[in-house]
């Protein structure tokens, strides 16, 4: 509280009224706007609603939701994230905020964590379109050496691999359909990306694997449940990497 009287300005009609002030603009070291409580967040929550901003995670039944856009934007502070560009990079899956891949490599790279980074295809590179033809061998495999740290953090993700979590030909994964090569790349860099830069990513779980996840439980507890016999679990809940 300030004992300062507040500012006046006088009318035409003669009459003093007290004058507002102009709330500033928080802007940040980085250069974009940072709410600074959790009012003005949800202010920019609002912003983004009425702009037509709100990605459709955050929409119940079509209709923005300010509570998970307010969510959102604390998630991405909290990451270290610009609020819009967090929005757009953050999604909530399942109850839960997850991330784009390729935003968690932002996250990484943003704090200078990576000594040397490789990726490298294996098995037999296909030369047919036709994605039944794939070999199962082929794949990704990405390696990650951080910055201060002996050893690498190593991923793998394969045409088989795909297979056994029911994305590959899968018409319900579209991004498996018109972008299989870049699916694996991706799902093999998860791997190094949660195993040794879990503090860079502020808890924050990979889009990618989250969707694919939920969808081969699902199918897995509905097996369970009609007693028809155990189904293979997804390979994030089996496979394992040396680090």
């Amino acid at each position: 509280m300030t004992d300062e009287p507040e500012p006046v300005e006088d009318k035409p009609d003669g009459k003093a009224v007290a004058k507002v002030p102009k709330a500033p603009l928080a802007v940040g070291e980085e250069g974009y706007i940072t709410p600074k409580t959790v009012e003005e967040a949800a202010r920019m929550a609002q912003a983004v609603i009425i702009g037509g901003f709100a990605p459709d995670s955050y929409k119940v039944n079509g209709t923005p939701d300010p509570n998970k856009i307010l969510l959102g934007i604390m998630a991405a502070l909290e990451a270290g994230l610009p609020p819009l560009y967090g929005l757009r990079q953050i999604a909530i899956i399942n109850n839960r905020p997850t991330i784009w891949g390729d935003g968690a490599m932002a996250l990484v790279q943003q704090r200078n964590l990576i000594d040397s980074y490789v990726e490298e295809q294996i098995g037999p590179v296909p030369t047919d379109k036709d994605l039944s033809k794939w070999d199962d061998e082929y794949g990704w495999k990405v390696t990650i050496t951080r910055r201060g740290q002996k050893g690498s953090y190593v991923g793998i993700f394969t045409v088989g691999m795909a297979k056994r979590a029911r994305l590959w030909l899968n018409a319900k994964k579209v991004p498996w359909i018109e972008h299989p090569d870049r699916m694996l790349k991706i799902r093999a860099r998860a791997f190094p990306l949660r195993d040794g830069f879990a503090d860079a990513l502020a808890g924050l779980a990979i889009r990618e694997e989250v969707e694919d996840m939920h969808e081969a439980e699902k199918k897995d507890v509905e097996v369970r449940l009609g007693d028809e016999g155990e189904v293979e679990a997804p390979p994030m809940a089996t496979e394992t990497e040396d680090t």
